[in-house]
């Protein structure tokens, strides 16, 4: 990757985010624009906020909510 490349983290199951976010602060630090991230899974504890203030959008294909109802 280089400086000013646009990125999309694609992560499995995100919980609190924090792994994926991880991975956005340091693309940000290597001058990368990233756009959002796609998860397959949001567990609904804390993900979608914390990628919010973060100011990076959380795609989920689906919930934890989906699935149990």
């Amino acid at each position: 990757l280089l400086s000013g490349d646009r990125c999309v983290i694609l992560e499995d199951v995100t919980t609190t985010g924090g792994s994926a976010l991880k991975a956005v602060d340091r693309l940000i630090e290597m001058g990368c624009d990233v756009v959002g991230c796609i998860t397959i899974l949001d567990r609904q504890e804390g993900g979608m906020e914390a990628f919010s203030e973060a100011g990076v959008p959380l795609y989920p294909l689906t919930t934890l909510a989906d699935i149990e109802s």
